[in-house]
Protein backbone atom coordinates (compact mmCIF):
# COMPACT_ATOMS: atom_id res chain seq x y z
CA UNK A 1 0.00 0.00 0.00
CA UNK A 2 3.00 2.60 -0.27
CA UNK A 3 2.81 3.34 3.56
CA UNK A 4 5.87 4.35 4.24
CA UNK A 5 7.91 2.86 7.72
CA UNK A 6 10.05 4.54 9.45
CA UNK A 7 12.34 2.45 12.28
CA UNK A 8 13.40 4.26 15.22
CA UNK A 9 14.84 3.30 19.00
CA UNK A 10 12.32 2.28 21.25
CA UNK A 11 12.73 5.86 23.37
CA UNK A 12 12.03 7.73 20.38
CA UNK A 13 8.48 5.70 19.89
CA UNK A 14 7.64 6.10 23.49
CA UNK A 15 8.50 10.13 23.61
CA UNK A 16 6.30 9.94 19.96
CA UNK A 17 3.22 8.00 21.11
CA UNK A 18 3.24 9.70 24.67
CA UNK A 19 3.27 6.81 27.03
CA UNK A 20 5.07 3.65 26.93
CA UNK A 21 2.22 0.89 26.95
CA UNK A 22 2.54 0.60 23.06
CA UNK A 23 3.58 -2.73 21.35
CA UNK A 24 6.21 -1.20 19.04
CA UNK A 25 4.31 0.16 16.32
CA UNK A 26 2.62 3.56 16.11
CA UNK A 27 0.79 4.56 13.22
CA UNK A 28 0.15 8.81 12.15
CA UNK A 29 -2.85 9.46 11.03
CA UNK A 30 -5.53 12.44 10.63
CA UNK A 31 -6.54 14.02 13.59
CA UNK A 32 -9.99 12.53 15.20
CA UNK A 33 -12.83 13.97 13.75
CA UNK A 34 -15.60 14.42 16.54
CA UNK A 35 -19.06 14.65 15.53
CA UNK A 36 -22.53 16.03 16.70
CA UNK A 37 -25.99 14.52 18.21
CA UNK A 38 -27.62 15.34 14.85
CA UNK A 39 -25.23 13.01 12.96
CA UNK A 40 -25.80 9.74 15.81
CA UNK A 41 -29.16 10.30 14.89
CA UNK A 42 -28.53 10.36 10.97
CA UNK A 43 -26.38 7.11 11.91
CA UNK A 44 -29.56 5.57 13.31
CA UNK A 45 -32.20 6.13 10.30
CA UNK A 46 -29.07 4.87 7.91
CA UNK A 47 -29.38 1.73 9.57
CA UNK A 48 -32.50 1.78 10.03
CA UNK A 49 -32.85 0.97 13.64
CA UNK A 50 -34.00 3.50 16.60
CA UNK A 51 -31.89 5.28 18.04
CA UNK A 52 -29.38 3.79 20.25
CA UNK A 53 -26.89 6.19 22.57
CA UNK A 54 -24.87 6.34 25.26
CA UNK A 55 -24.61 8.94 27.49
CA UNK A 56 -21.85 9.87 30.11
CA UNK A 57 -22.30 11.82 33.29
CA UNK A 58 -18.63 13.10 34.10
CA UNK A 59 -16.91 9.94 34.04
CA UNK A 60 -13.43 10.43 36.02
CA UNK A 61 -11.30 7.43 35.00
CA UNK A 62 -9.64 7.16 31.33
CA UNK A 63 -9.90 3.08 32.00
CA UNK A 64 -13.31 2.99 32.73
CA UNK A 65 -14.24 5.53 29.24
CA UNK A 66 -12.59 3.41 27.04
CA UNK A 67 -14.29 -0.03 28.72
CA UNK A 68 -17.46 1.35 28.30
CA UNK A 69 -16.61 2.68 24.55
CA UNK A 70 -15.69 -0.96 23.65
CA UNK A 71 -19.09 -2.19 25.64
CA UNK A 72 -20.84 0.80 23.43
CA UNK A 73 -19.42 -0.08 19.79
CA UNK A 74 -20.14 -4.49 20.78
CA UNK A 75 -23.61 -3.71 21.12
CA UNK A 76 -24.44 -1.63 18.36
CA UNK A 77 -24.68 1.93 19.55
CA UNK A 78 -24.90 4.35 16.70
CA UNK A 79 -22.92 7.30 18.69
CA UNK A 80 -21.81 8.80 22.78
CA UNK A 81 -22.65 11.98 24.19
CA UNK A 82 -20.46 13.16 26.83
CA UNK A 83 -19.39 16.73 28.26
CA UNK A 84 -16.41 18.60 27.07
CA UNK A 85 -15.37 19.59 30.77
CA UNK A 86 -14.99 17.51 33.80
CA UNK A 87 -15.05 14.57 32.21
CA UNK A 88 -12.12 11.79 31.32
CA UNK A 89 -10.19 12.82 28.41
CA UNK A 90 -9.55 10.31 25.67
CA UNK A 91 -6.26 9.62 26.60
CA UNK A 92 -4.02 6.44 25.13
CA UNK A 93 -4.90 4.69 28.29
CA UNK A 94 -8.40 5.05 27.04
CA UNK A 95 -8.08 4.44 23.70
CA UNK A 96 -5.85 1.38 24.25
CA UNK A 97 -8.97 -0.02 26.57
CA UNK A 98 -11.46 0.34 24.43
CA UNK A 99 -9.62 -2.23 21.66
CA UNK A 100 -10.67 0.16 18.35
CA UNK A 101 -13.94 1.16 19.59
CA UNK A 102 -12.65 4.63 18.86
CA UNK A 103 -12.06 3.97 15.11
CA UNK A 104 -15.80 3.11 14.80
CA UNK A 105 -18.70 4.96 17.15
CA UNK A 106 -19.73 8.40 16.94
CA UNK A 107 -18.18 10.65 19.66
CA UNK A 108 -19.96 14.01 20.40
CA UNK A 109 -18.78 16.29 22.72
CA UNK A 110 -21.29 18.86 24.31
CA UNK A 111 -21.05 22.06 26.22
CA UNK A 112 -24.18 21.34 28.17
CA UNK A 113 -25.10 17.41 29.05
CA UNK A 114 -28.32 18.33 30.53
CA UNK A 115 -29.49 20.27 27.29
CA UNK A 116 -28.21 17.84 24.77
CA UNK A 117 -30.14 15.07 26.80
CA UNK A 118 -33.03 17.33 26.39
CA UNK A 119 -32.43 18.14 22.62
CA UNK A 120 -32.73 14.15 22.36
CA UNK A 121 -35.74 13.43 24.32
CA UNK A 122 -37.80 16.47 21.97
CA UNK A 123 -36.61 14.33 18.90
CA UNK A 124 -38.66 10.76 20.55
CA UNK A 125 -35.29 9.62 22.50
CA UNK A 126 -36.25 8.24 25.75
CA UNK A 127 -33.72 9.17 28.45
CA UNK A 128 -32.93 6.15 31.10
CA UNK A 129 -30.36 6.56 34.02
CA UNK A 130 -28.69 4.06 36.11
CA UNK A 131 -29.22 4.72 39.57
CA UNK A 132 -28.54 2.11 42.21
CA UNK A 133 -31.24 3.57 44.59
CA UNK A 134 -34.05 3.23 41.33
CA UNK A 135 -37.17 1.70 42.68
CA UNK A 136 -37.22 -0.08 39.35
CA UNK A 137 -35.30 -2.97 38.24
CA UNK A 138 -33.60 -3.12 34.74
CA UNK A 139 -34.81 -6.35 34.05
CA UNK A 140 -38.35 -4.93 34.66
CA UNK A 141 -38.02 -1.75 32.43
CA UNK A 142 -38.82 -1.56 28.94
CA UNK A 143 -35.75 -0.22 26.79
CA UNK A 144 -37.08 -0.58 23.30
CA UNK A 145 -37.28 2.08 20.81
CA UNK A 146 -35.46 5.17 20.80
CA UNK A 147 -33.14 5.51 23.82
CA UNK A 148 -30.47 6.95 25.84
CA UNK A 149 -28.66 4.80 28.29
CA UNK A 150 -26.85 7.59 30.87
CA UNK A 151 -23.82 6.05 32.82
CA UNK A 152 -22.98 8.47 35.85
CA UNK A 153 -19.85 9.39 37.32
CA UNK A 154 -17.69 6.70 39.50
CA UNK A 155 -18.29 8.85 42.57
CA UNK A 156 -20.93 10.84 42.80
CA UNK A 157 -23.35 8.99 40.25
CA UNK A 158 -25.68 11.07 37.92
CA UNK A 159 -25.53 14.75 38.81
CA UNK A 160 -29.03 16.53 39.76
CA UNK A 161 -29.12 18.50 36.25
CA UNK A 162 -28.71 15.20 34.40
CA UNK A 163 -31.19 13.07 36.94
CA UNK A 164 -34.00 15.72 35.89
CA UNK A 165 -33.99 15.06 32.27
CA UNK A 166 -34.37 11.29 32.77
CA UNK A 167 -37.26 9.81 32.14
CA UNK A 168 -36.94 6.51 34.17
CA UNK A 169 -34.45 5.35 36.56
CA UNK A 170 -33.32 1.84 36.89
CA UNK A 171 -31.15 -0.11 39.07
CA UNK A 172 -29.45 -3.54 38.77
CA UNK A 173 -30.25 -6.42 40.80
CA UNK A 174 -27.53 -7.43 43.30
CA UNK A 175 -27.82 -10.63 45.51
CA UNK A 176 -23.99 -10.06 46.85
CA UNK A 177 -22.44 -8.65 50.02
CA UNK A 178 -20.82 -5.60 47.68
CA UNK A 179 -23.40 -2.92 47.11
CA UNK A 180 -22.08 -1.68 43.90
CA UNK A 181 -20.27 -1.87 40.58
CA UNK A 182 -17.09 -0.31 38.79
CA UNK A 183 -19.07 1.94 36.08
CA UNK A 184 -17.62 0.31 33.50
CA UNK A 185 -19.24 -3.02 34.33
CA UNK A 186 -22.44 -1.26 35.22
CA UNK A 187 -23.00 0.43 32.12
CA UNK A 188 -22.09 -1.90 30.53
CA UNK A 189 -24.74 -4.71 31.60
CA UNK A 190 -27.00 -1.43 31.17
CA UNK A 191 -26.10 -1.60 27.47
CA UNK A 192 -26.48 -5.35 26.82
CA UNK A 193 -29.04 -5.47 28.54
CA UNK A 194 -30.49 -2.97 26.21
CA UNK A 195 -29.43 -4.88 23.29
CA UNK A 196 -31.53 -8.07 24.04
CA UNK A 197 -34.92 -6.45 24.56
CA UNK A 198 -33.89 -4.98 20.63
CA UNK A 199 -33.30 -8.09 19.97
CA UNK A 200 -36.73 -9.03 16.77
CA UNK A 201 -39.86 -10.21 19.46
CA UNK A 202 -37.70 -9.47 22.25
CA UNK A 203 -39.77 -8.38 25.50
CA UNK A 204 -38.72 -6.34 28.64
CA UNK A 205 -36.15 -8.89 30.46
CA UNK A 206 -35.10 -10.37 27.60
CA UNK A 207 -31.10 -10.95 27.70
CA UNK A 208 -28.98 -10.43 24.46
CA UNK A 209 -27.04 -13.31 22.90
CA UNK A 210 -23.73 -14.06 25.00
CA UNK A 211 -20.72 -11.98 24.18
CA UNK A 212 -17.07 -12.98 22.66
CA UNK A 213 -14.64 -12.04 25.95
CA UNK A 214 -10.74 -11.56 24.86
Amino acid sequence: MRIPILEVEGGSLTAAAGFDGHQGIAVVVRARRLASVEEILARAIERGEPAFVLALDSLEDPQNLGTLLRSAEAAGVHGVVFPTARQAPLTPAAIKASAGATEHLLLAPVDDLPTALADLHARGVRIVGGDGEAPLSIREADLRGPIAIVVGSEGHGLGPAVRRRCDVLVRIPMRGAIGSLNAAVAGSILLFETLGQREPNARPGDSARPAATS
